[in-house]
Order: structure tokens, then C-alpha cells, then sequence
């Protein structure tokens, strides 16, 4: 008892967590989304999944300094475990792109650009993410 059966590094029980979210976001209760969230994100230290979906979550409610918080945690889990149940945009620019939206709102300009200029590197081609490098650069000029 206690124990979690792990599927190649993610726990199952972070699964089931993710689940009760999606149930829980049915019924439009946030106080336990996020819980769950955070739940999902403590079974399993070594998966950024849980931490991208909880950036997800705060992006939708417009809740910064969560955001901010989900995604520092997603970006601190550097060792990627390959599974099948592995997200390849929790591994790419999603979680650095979220960050700097999270910074950018929460005061943090230059740390935000700094988080957009790592989201390009990884997605160079991104029209919006080139957008918005230009329109943050002119929005830190001095006038």
C-alpha cells in the first residue's frame, strides 16, 4: 500500500490525477483542478506533463503568478524520461513560450524576453512567437 507502479518513470497514480482534473473541469470546479494538478505534479518529480498542464490551467484563467510558478517547475525537470507517455511539447517551446507570458504580466520584462528568446530557439519559426519578440523589444524601449 502506498507504493506507485511506475510505466517507465511516470507514475500511474499521476495519470489517474490528470483524470480528476478533466473530471473536475467538466464541472467547472477550479479550486479542485488545481489541487489535482499539484497532486499529479508531486507523484511524479521527474515528468514535466502535469507541470505544463497546470501552466495550461493558470494560462486559461489568467492567473499569472501561477503560471509563472507552473512553468518554473515544468522548466526545473531537466532529465527526460522517454515513454510513451511522454508529450513532446512539454520537452519543446510550450513550457518557455507560457513562462514568458507569466513573466511578462507579472512585471518581469526582461526575464520574460529572455524566456521568448529560448521558446524561438526551439520553435525558430513561429510567426507568432517572432511577433511577439518584436512587439515585447518595442514595448522595453525607453521613451
Amino acid at each position: 500500500m502506498g507504493a506507485t507502479v511506475l510505466v517507465q518513470g511516470v507514475g500511474v497514480a499521476g495519470l489517474s490525477f490528470i483524470q480528476a482534473v478533466k473530471c473536475y473541469g467538466a464541472k467547472k470546479d477550479i479550486l479542485r483542478q488545481e489541487i489535482w494538478l499539484w497532486r499529479a505534479i508531486q507523484e511524479d518529480t521527474t515528468q514535466r506533463e502535469a507541470a505544463l498542464e497546470l501552466a495550461e490551467f493558470a494560462y486559461s484563467l489568467k492567473d499569472y503568478n501561477l503560471l509563472t510558478r507552473a512553468c518554473e517547475v515544468c522548466l526545473s525537470r531537466n532529465e527526460r524520461v522517454m515513454s510513451y507517455l511522454t508529450k513532446a511539447e512539454a520537452w519543446g517551446y510550450r513550457p518557455w513560450d507560457l513562462y514568458c507570458v507569466g513573466l511578462w504580466y507579472t512585471g518581469h520584462r526582461k526575464e520574460a524576453l529572455e524566456a521568448l528568446e529560448k521558446a524561438i530557439a526551439l520553435n525558430p519559426n513561429d510567426e507568432r512567437l517572432l511577433k511577439n519578440r518584436k512587439i515585447m523589444t518595442e514595448a522595453m524601449k525607453p521613451r
